[in-house]
């Protein structure tokens, strides 16, 4: 068991330094049916009666496995309006949809109906080489479109019924590390878009941008020293929740959920997100990277997680569930 945790941290050590929905749309129609199993998973195993943790209340969670070459690298997440569907990207550029199912009580207990596609170039044409494909975050524009954001060859897409087309870049995003680009995307609720980079800037801001009147504009998030932003989501009430993550040789992974008040998104500001709970083992860790929030016709508000396996037979897709504290 030593020597398996010590391979994971190597391993996720090596990988690691390297959305709004608001209309649903599949990307395109060449999706196949997959193969898969899933196993519901405890938030801590060795307390499995722990539901709380900070401001979030854990409604199940699922480990997913896969025997399709390409299923793996989950990199963004986003829910449906009536929370029954998923759509999550990886980042060798492959899109995975399926449906969520529930029990009695509202706890996510399975999935169904699990497809994949590959996603395309623009004009639709196929990518040159595998960075081409590492597709990071997504967000819907107010019309449906689907956003995503790549790294290493840095830029933005739109997907729609139209073939795929360039989105307008931040300025010198060119210049940002090849794996540290946009990471986090979201579209807020009057119809901006709030994009941070994963690893490009100082050890407390790292720079990103906010789409406001048909152009980009700097903004900052405060963060604290060695945790990357990996996801973004935007709540009913236009507050934006942040997926951080870090990762040590001697404590493992840590992840924050962070919010950020939607009056504070503005131009040239530096966003200071409030802590809403942070997983570290014994937790259900691995390196998520995918969040959504979502409203239920309950009344509350649930936030979603996928996890990045990095295609490493050591770590796991996990997809979690949370109600959000009142």
């Amino acid at each position: 068991m030593a020597f398996k945790r010590l391979a994971i941290l190597v391993l996720y050590a090596a990988v690691f330094s390297g959305v709004h929905l608001l209309a649903w749309t599949s990307i395109s129609k060449a999706a196949s049916k997959i193969g898969f199993k899933t196993e519901i998973v405890a938030l801590n195993e060795e307390n499995p009666s722990m539901r709380e943790i900070g401001g979030l209340i854990y409604r199940g969670g699922l480990r997913i496995e896969s025997d399709h070459s390409r299923f793996g690298g989950l990199s963004a997440l986003t829910i449906s309006n009536d929370r029954a569907r998923f759509i999550a990207i990886s980042d060798r550029g492959t899109k995975i949809e399926g449906a969520l199912i529930y029990d009695t009580k509202g706890d996510l207990k399975n999935l169904s109906n699990l497809t994949i596609e590959n996603l395309a170039g623009a004009a639709g044409r196929g990518f040159k080489t595998a960075y081409d494909g590492d597709s990071e975050s997504m967000t819907r524009l107010p019309n449906g479109d689907l956003l995503v954001s790549f790294e290493r060859n840095h830029r933005l897409l739109v997907y729609s019924d139209k073939p795929t087309f360039k989105f307008a870049q931040p300025p010198e995003l060119d210049q940002a590390p090849k794996n540290g680009g946009i990471e986090s995307l979201t579209g807020l609720l009057n119809g901006d878009l709030l994009a941070l980079s994963e690893d490009w800037g100082t050890d407390t801001q790292v720079r990103g941008w906010l789409w406001r009147n048909n152009k980009w504009n700097d903004i900052f998030y405060q963060r604290d020293a060695d945790f990357k932003p990996s996801g973004a989501a935007t709540a009913p009430n236009g507050d934006v929740y942040i997926l951080s993550r870090k990762f040590s040789y001697i404590f493992g992974s840590t992840v924050r959920i962070a919010k950020i008040p939607h009056k504070s998104i503005q131009p040239k500001a530096v966003l200071k997100g409030q802590i809403v709970a942070e997983m570290k083992s014994p937790l259900v860790v691995d390196n998520y990277e995918g969040i959504d929030v979502r409203a239920g016709s309950d009344g509350k508000n649930y936030l979603y997680l996928v996890s990045d396996d990095n295609f490493n037979p050591l770590q796991n897709t996990y997809l979690l569930m949370f109600e959000i504290k009142p």
